[in-house]
């Protein structure tokens, strides 16, 4: 009960240092403006503070300041070609054709096929390469277009209808559209009854199909007013430092007892929020660290006497951490992190166990993501005591995030 208080204030504080350091930010983030780009229908590029919006449906219009200090000024879809903001959001122009069809059973047709009608929109860029993903959002559902080099932009087929008074089917005709005219490589039919008609299945299809094809392709993260969610796994190798002082020394004789540096192995899983501002900038953690490790020492106790001291440890660090990351390119950047929370220690000194001894423990962390998805990482654990023993831990680990 003591540790689950402890984390849960840890991620209040985490929490309200998160929102405070968002509140001292300059006028463009505390208005929610960001630098981007916006180009117009006669091909004119601004480069722009282009507001941020919740866009959780497809805009009709977007609002911009030439600088901090000028007014807003709104400009509509027939005024733009395309605008975004690196890392973050791209928006196109085009001409659709978007099926009407109803979602509902009351307003749901009998016929297999969409019924269309053309409409000028702007697409949501998802992933953007040599095959290039977008979406279209009102009220009423979300699809998915793509188009390729020398090819009119496509729109992938899902579609409920009703086979019968009763019954209620599903066209899902993008799956055989991804596996004609989007496949590379040892891909089959039965791989495609696996994808979805969401988002995150097409956003990874589309992206797997680049690589195959040796193209490079960029993708556009969809930050809703909720952030975004990830799990990450990670290992690597650990160098703690440990000192004992033993009980019942002289003053002539050292109490301490020096370890030195011990080398072990470390394992870390954890969520990360990445926070809906500032580009995602910001994110809070959630993470669980365990590592374990014995080590003997020779010490002296008289003028010729000697003897030895043993030390057997397994830790399981419960953190929370506030992190940043830096940079603004699209297939990496870096970050930096505090972590403050509780380190449960069960450990053996020359035969004598101690179990279940906590600390308040505090982490400081750099590192480097790349393509969004893999990373490295240098993790400090600051200097703290457990009964007669201080220790300090420097990691360094390789991990995945999904």
């Amino acid at each position: 009960m003591r540790i689950i208080t402890i984390i849960v204030g840890l991620t209040l504080i985490l929490c309200l240092t998160a929102l405070s350091t968002f509140a001292q930010t300059n006028d463009s983030q505390l208005t929610g403006f960001e630098m981007g780009t916006v180009v117009l229908d006669n091909n004119t590029q601004l480069d722009v503070l282009i507001k941020v919006e919740k866009w959780n449906l497809s805009p009709t219009e977007v609002v911009i300041r030439q600088s901090e200090d000028a007014s807003s000024e709104i400009l509509k879809l027939e005024d733009v070609k395309s605008f975004y903001i690196p890392r973050f959001v791209k928006f196109l122009r085009d001409t659709i054709q978007y099926d009407i069809s109803g979602m509902k059973k009351r307003t749901m047709l009998g016929k297999r096929d969409p019924f269309y009608e053309q409409r000028v929109v702007f697409l949501r860029v998802l992933v953007e390469g040599e095959a290039s993903l977008y979406s279209y959002r009102t009220p009423i559902k979300e699809q998915f277009y793509f188009d390729k080099p020398d090819a009119e932009l496509t729109h992938l087929v899902s579609k409920r209808y009703l086979a019968s008074p009763n019954r209620i089917a599903i066209n899902n005709r993008y799956q055989q559209q991804l596996y004609t005219e989007l496949r590379c490589g040892d891909v089959e039919m039965s791989d495609m009854v696996r994808i979805n008609y969401e988002i995150d299945d097409l956003t990874k299809y589309f992206l797997s199909y680049n690589k195959c094809k040796g193209s490079e392709a960029v993708s556009f993260h969809r930050v809703d007013s909720q952030g975004e969610i990830n799990v990450y796994f990670s290992g690597g190798l650990g160098i703690s430092n440990l000192t004992y002082s033993r009980r019942g020394a002289s003053i002539i004789n050292s109490r301490e007892v020096k370890f030195g540096n011990i080398a072990h192995l470390l394992i870390n899983a954890g969520i990360e929020w990445e926070l809906p501002f500032n580009s995602k900038g910001w994110s809070l953690l959630g993470d669980l660290g365990y590592y374990t490790f014995s080590s003997e020492k020779e010490y002296s106790y008289g003028p010729t006497s000697t003897s030895r001291v043993t030390f057997e440890t397994s830790i399981l660090n419960i953190m929370a951490e506030l992190r940043k990351y830096f940079g603004t390119k699209t297939d990496y950047s870096f970050f930096g992190g505090l972590a403050m929370g509780t380190s449960i220690n069960n450990y053996k000194i020359s035969g004598i166990s101690y179990e279940n001894t906590d600390r308040f423990t505090k982490q400081i962390s750099l590192g480097f993501l790349w393509d969004d998805m893999v990373f490295g990482k240098v993790t400090y654990t600051l200097p703290y005591s457990i009964e007669r023993i201080d220790l300090r831990t420097l990691g360094f680990s390789l991990g995945i995030r999904l």
